[in-house]
């Protein structure tokens, strides 16, 4: 009896312990954001050389303004001014193809401390699938669906397709400006299938170019052939009105 006792009393303050480093985790990240105003999100995308990176955006929907940097934001809230920001030709903002994840911070619905993150993944057709995932800030579960985070909310029922990631939003985007792109996050750019539309794209660009010079070179072998037979029979008419002159 005393051992069970123990034992219950132990896992408790374990589970307490494991809940409060997890809130810590989070709450870091939410307090590295409190600056943000309503309304705005946090965009993510993969950049580099290799797409061995990630950057971080702030973004407003209502007005399509984005930014790189708080400083930034602040200056826009204040004074409407949009500061350019460079990131060294390093990472593209003019498409979708390269975002990782939209960040909203506290999504109406939910308590303070929640993260709503759209997963962008590439798809082996090419397309672009949207996910969207709902993180509590204490145990880290990941909730598919708004309805399936607010009844946890309510009664503390966890639905059968939660989950919980092994390493949390609140980890991963805990960074300023560019970081290393994380592991967890290479297999939604779809690299492999990236690189095989790179090979497929250059194969028919050079067998394009192939085709360009053949046809330049037929080109110019049948306008010198056309230019040999009219030189020939104006050469064949000067004979012809020679030898008649000559009679």
């Amino acid at each position: 009896m005393k051992s069970e006792v123990l034992h219950y009393l132990f896992s408790e303050m374990d589970q307490r312990f494991m809940e409060s480093k997890n809130c810590d985790v989070g709450c870091n990240l939410m307090r590295t954001h409190e600056w943000l105003p309503k309304g705005w999100l946090v965009e993510i995308r993969a950049g580099g050389d290799n797409m061995d990176k990630m950057y971080k955006f702030y973004v407003y929907p209502p007005h399509r303004v984005r930014l790189y940097s708080k400083d930034d934001v602040l200056l826009y809230i204040k004074e409407m001014k949009i500061s350019g920001f460079d990131t060294d030709g390093q990472c593209n903002t003019s498409t979708q193809e390269n975002i990782l994840a939209i960040l909203e911070f506290n999504p109406k619905g939910l308590p303070q401390g929640w993260v709503k993150e759209v997963v962008f993944r590439k798809t082996n057709t090419g397309g672009i699938r949207r996910d969207r995932h709902y993180t509590d800030p204490i145990k880290n579960y990941v909730f598919r669906i708004m309805r399936s985070a607010a009844l946890y909310v309510e009664t503390g029922k966890v639905t059968i397709r939660a989950f919980v990631q092994k390493t949390s939003v609140h980890e991963v985007y805990s960074f300023e400006k560019f970081t290393h792109l994380h592991e967890s996050l290479q297999k939604r750019l779809n690299l492999g299938r990236t690189n095989q539309l790179r090979t497929r794209s250059s194969k028919l660009e050079k067998l394009a170019l192939k085709e360009e010079i053949l046809s330049d070179e037929q080109g110019s072998s049948s306008g010198c052939a056309i230019q040999y037979n009219f030189t020939t029979i104006i050469c064949f008419k000067l004979y012809v009105i020679i030898n008649i002159a000559q009679k």
